[in-house]
């Protein structure tokens, strides 16, 4: 299930068998509230599945990424896995309140964090763009500087040449 347009349209060509669902149009920048209805969805669609797997670009740098993975648990293992944990004396609300609430928050944690380092990413790769781009035309201005001054000086050359050979013919 891919998130957004570019890794549907991306995914949808060499995987169309593999796409049951693509999520896009959502609101960019991406926000926590909108990260949890996304991750409900997942949540939801990933009940008959044995692995949820998210593939993300992680920051590194101003200049560089890695793409890397996270395996989440789908909701019935993770409830189980729970139930044989005991991290405090609970109350209210008891276990069967709790867990499901937990499940929640690890699946929008994660798909948080991805987010979040996607987009860290996606802003490196844009400011490193623009400085390229920047460099590029200033280059480009220098060289069309330089050769506007040379048409310029050959224009002057050639007006004093005329000037020169005008006055020396009286």
């Amino acid at each position: 299930m891919p998130i957004g347009d570019k890794g549907a349209s991306g995914l949808m060509r060499p995987l169309p068998d593999l796409i049951k669902q693509a999520i896009s149009h959502a609101t960019y920048p991406m926000n926590y509230p909108t990260c949890m209805a996304i991750s409900n969805h997942v949540a939801t669609n990933a009940a008959n599945h044995d692995r949820i797997i998210i593939y993300y670009n992680e920051f590194v740098s101003a200049i560089s990424y890695n793409q890397r993975t996270i395996e989440l648990m789908p909701r019935d293992r993770f409830l189980a896995t729970m139930a044989y944990g005991k991290l405090y004396n609970q109350e209210i609300p008891d276990k069967n309140t709790s867990n499901p609430a937990l499940y929640e928050l690890y699946i929008t944690s994660n798909l948080w964090l991805a987010v979040l380092n996607n987009a860290a990413s996606e802003q490196s790769a844009r400011m490193t763009a623009m400085e390229n781009a920047t460099k590029n035309a200033g280059e480009l201005i220098d060289k069309l500087r330089i050769q506007y001054n040379r048409a310029r000086q050959a224009r002057i050359t050639t007006e004093l040449v005329e000037i020169i050979s005008g006055a020396s013919a009286l």
